[in-house]
């Protein structure tokens, strides 16, 4: 997809949240970056209470993955975090 909105609601204030790939076709189906409201994002995955802020998350794709994208142990989901 090239952009999809969400509408979320009432219970939302009527905020929406809307992810957007540019430059995304058959070839261009690797996320080379991200950003999330105008400021870079490279987590590979994104909270809850982010989306119900409402917003915008940009993908910019490519034909070659960024294999430095979303790999750092800083961006790890929580769910996925070494517990002492």
């Amino acid at each position: 997809f090239e952009e999809l909105t969400l509408d979320l609601g009432e219970f939302y204030k009527g905020k929406k949240f809307t992810v957007k790939a540019r430059n995304v076709s058959d070839e261009n189906f690797y996320i080379r970056s991200a950003t999330l409201n105008g400021e870079s994002y490279n987590k590979a995955w994104i909270r809850h209470e982010d989306i119900v802020q409402g917003g915008t998350l940009v993908f910019e794709m490519g034909p070659q993955p960024n294999k430095k994208w979303g790999s750092s142990p800083a961006e790890k989901p929580p769910s996925m975090s070494e517990s002492d």
